[in-house]
């Protein structure tokens, strides 16, 4: 090895096969995934068995790898360790510095890149010491690194790995230890523990176990790593290295935290290539530890943390709110077999949490909004604070216009199944902006082949596709499938842009010609770092409305008509927003906005969104005023001849797709009627309200709002009667329910009744949302010839209307 890189000797010896180590550990190889065996070259012959293996995977960034070799060479005793590079099939310099190597020093060359975990297994095998150290190449080892992670080891024959403090290269915390949480987009996940915080805190400098260390620098006893089969190689460039450190504890080994070690670890520097299989990562994860393991933190209703395993009761109530949601799949097993149920390990107390999704334990299935806020208010804290590390001191978190005043813009496109329309809409429009150093990011949610032939068509080489592995994990009720669908690529894309700009667009929507170039140019004059204009939105065919309003508010800002600032990638979008329940899109823009980004509104339309039923030529429709404008609210299947058909889903062919959470889609005084059947009961109190207030605003002096619903007593009475004898409570995960109470509140959930009414009470929240002119009617009965026998349910008992002064 070199002292310096002036200090380099000249390779000794070659050998090609493979080499002999003292304790084979064959990889699990994935069939098909090596074309050859790779090439294995020793420079030297081996003297003695080392203790230490250091094995560093590389795949390309030699200017990351040469620092990290010279790190290694000058901060540890040489005759404790050998080498082991494994170099993925790099296409840069990374072979010509390799072989200016010397000393006890082997290199592996695939002849394809295989991936972290495999390199890690192949770099295992042909060890020869008795403790393996795992090292990224982006990683440069302090003085003194290795001796306090032997030290662990020798004092505490149960622990089985150890991992180091990393820090970034300003100094701020990049890694003191894993935890496991509740994470916003899946039940459990791993949690950077004082992320971007400082060193000198209590904690950090504090020796303790942990469920997990990152695998960036971890040392791991040999034995131990052999009894869990190594890395499993299904995972793909993350999650394997904090599974491993749970097979480690399944098995009774101690995984510790040692901050006496020290590195600086510059992260994530392999490239994009390193997040293309985050969701299949992530599933995998999942889908094994879910049953077996209980995150370290849940938080309470108020928001407080508390360690999980101090409360069997806790535990038990986390699982049965999450086992339903991700059942249905078989558990993965790892390459050393299904391992025996662990001995419990005592409860850690959690440290403070830094940066990461912060926990939150789903503890009854009626508290999924409450415990969402929580998590949300959390994170907030974070999310304030990173804002102001990503703003640097200056007071917008981009770089200055004079100084780079045409700079890239990223259109972001996720998409999934729409066949051609994502070329022929989405894509053509974003190439034909009038603002020209753009890139078009098109990233796929496991799309089918008539969608990946599509994109890969489009011959411009400003468009980058990347199709995910697996879709991502959304909830499987439709409504709310619908607000967080989607939110998987688009969080993969914040990783893959290369703009310093981000515009997103829905693939089955268009951005006007002038979009990037009047909200870039809005946004530098301003010194925004998220900008939103009006969108043109169609209603039904030749019938378009304008969405888009100050101040930043639901219901008045579309999706794609926003284009924000890079540095505010830390915000992603939220998977679990349907618990609020509000769409993903909305949720993220909210967070921003509470989080004090400069915000501000572009008086302009940029967007066009289609109603999606109908294709048709990609030019915006005029606005067109019809003689008397009915609006049906949720209609589901019962479309109703003459009136606009609202509803969320798209299987109904409505004419109109949309979340009315997010407001109607109309302007002031401008609809006569308004409908509602079996709709309001479905909203929380607040966003019927909110909805109310709608119906309000868009109604001409003199329209009218109808409203039927089933009421309070009759759906009591429904619930309530023979509840033992209802069919679905023999369901699997519906064993606990053994009393009318619970019954009934999981039914109000599972029918998603979410607040239901009596006369008294609707009548006072239209009053309250100002109408002035509330009545109650029959079913089927109205003074108005358009509203009469509208009705098709039976149990629609209670009908208000209400008249607009």
């Amino acid at each position: 090895m070199p002292h310096s890189p002036s200090a380099a000797a000249p390779a000794g010896r070659s050998r090609t096969g493979s080499t002999e180590p003292l304790h084979p550990v064959p990889p699990r190889r994935p069939a098909g995934r090596v074309a050859e065996e790779p090439r294995v070259w020793r420079p030297a012959p081996p003297s003695g068995t080392p203790r230490v293996s250091i094995v560093v995977p590389v795949f390309n960034r030699v200017d990351m790898t040469l620092p990290c070799l010279v790190a290694l060479a000058d901060n540890t005793p040489r005759e404790l360790f050998e080498l082991v590079v494994v170099d993925n099939a790099s296409q840069d310099e990374t072979q010509a510095v390799l072989g200016q190597l010397a000393g006890d020093v082997t290199v592996i060359t695939n002849s394809a890149n295989l991936g972290f975990a495999v390199a890690c297994n192949q770099g295992a095998a042909a060890a020869r010491g008795e403790v393996v150290v795992f090292l990224n190449n982006d990683v440069e080892v302090a003085k003194g690194w290795l001796e306090p992670l032997l030290g662990v080891l020798d004092q505490d024959p149960s622990v089985g790995a150890v991992g180091s403090l990393l820090l970034y290269p300003d100094g701020r915390v990049q890694h003191a230890g894993v935890l496991l949480a509740e994470l916003s987009s899946c039940p459990l996940g791993p949690i950077h523990l004082h992320y971007g915080g400082s060193p000198d805190s209590a904690d950090v400098l504090t020796r303790r176990p942990y469920p997990a260390v990152t695998g960036a620098l971890v040392a791991v006893r040999r034995a131990a790593f052999e009894q869990v089969g190594g890395f499993d190689e299904d995972y793909w460039n993350g999650y394997e290295d904090v599974d491993l450190c749970l097979a480690l504890a399944e098995r009774g080994w101690g995984v510790v935290y040692e901050p006496a070690s020290v590195a600086v670890h510059h992260e994530s520097q392999s490239g994009p290539e390193r997040h293309v299989k985050e969701d299949e990562n992530l599933r995998r994860f999942v889908r094994r530890w879910l049953p077996r393991v209980v995150p370290d933190l849940l938080a309470g209703p108020g928001g407080g943390l508390h360690p999980a395993r101090s409360s069997a009761a806790a535990a038990s109530r986390w699982r049965a709110g999450v086992a339903e949601v991700w059942k249905g799949e078989p558990e993965p097993v790892r390459p050393g077999g299904q391992a025996p149920p662990a001995p419990p390990r005592p409860a850690t107390p959690p440290p403070a949490v830094g940066r990461g999704p912060s926990p939150v334990a789903v503890t009854d299935p009626a508290d999924l909004t409450t415990h969402e806020h929580a998590r949300e208010d959390a994170e907030a804290v974070e999310e304030r604070r990173l804002l102001d590390v990503v703003r640097a001191g200056r007071d917008v978190c981009w770089i200055e216009p004079e100084d780079e005043p045409d700079p890239l813009v990223t259109i972001r496109i996720a998409t999934f199944n729409r066949g051609p329309l994502v070329a022929e809409r989405a894509i053509a429009s974003a190439l034909e902006q009038t603002y020209r150093n753009i890139e078009v990011l098109v990233v796929g949610d496991a799309c089918d082949e008539a969608t990946e032939r599509a994109v890969l068509s489009v011959a411009d080489p400003r468009v980058r596709f990347v199709n995910l592995g697996h879709r991502g994990i959304y909830p499987q009720d439709r409504m709310a499938h619908w607000r967080v669908a989607g939110s998987t690529p688009a969080n993969v894309a914040l990783h893959l842009a290369r703009g310093a700009w981000i515009a997103p667009c829905d693939d089955d929507d268009e951005l006007t010609p002038d979009h990037v170039e009047v909200l870039l140019r809005h946004a530098q004059r301003h010194r925004l770092e998220m900008v939103w204009s009006r969108a043109s939105w169609e209603a039904e065919p030749g019938l378009w409305v304008e969405v888009g309003s100050e101040p930043l508010q639901e219901g008045h800002i579309s999706h794609g008509s926003v284009l924000y600032s890079l540095g505010l990638r830390f915000f992603p979008y939220n998977g679990a927003a349907w618990k609020l329940p509000e769409p993903a899109d909305w949720n993220l823009w909210r967070r921003m906005q509470a989080a004090g980004v400069r915000t501000g509104f572009l008086d302009q339309v940029t967007y066009v969104h289609y109603l999606e039923a109908y294709k048709r030529p990609l030019s915006p429709a005029p606005v067109v005023r019809r003689d008397e404008v009915r609006l049906h609210l949720g209609c589901g299947t019962n479309k109703l001849p003459g009136w606009i058909n609202i509803d969320i889903d798209p299987q109904y062919q409505p004419d109109l797709v949309h979340d009315l959470s997010l407001g109607i889609p109309a302007q002031d005084g401008s609809v006569d009627f308004i409908h509602s059947e079996h709709v309001f009961e479905h909203l929380s109190l607040e966003a019927g309200i909110r909805l109310m207030r709608e119906c309000r605003r868009v109604l001409r002096p003199g329209g009218v709002v109808r409203i039927a619903m089933p009421d309070l007593k009759y759906v009591a009475e429904r619930y309530l009667d023979r509840w033992r004898d209802q069919a679905w409570l023999r369901d699997p995960g519906f064993d606990w329910i053994d009393t009318p109470c619970r019954m009934l509140n999981v039914a109000m959930r599972e029918w998603g009744h979410t607040y239901v009414y009596d006369a008294d009470e609707l009548r006072l929240r239209l009053q309250q949302s100002g109408f002035t002119t509330v009545r109650e009617c029959g079913r089927g009965r109205s003074d108005h010839p358009q509203l009469q026998d509208l009705e098709t349910r039976e149990d629609s008992l209670l009908v208000f209307e209400a008249v607009a002064t």
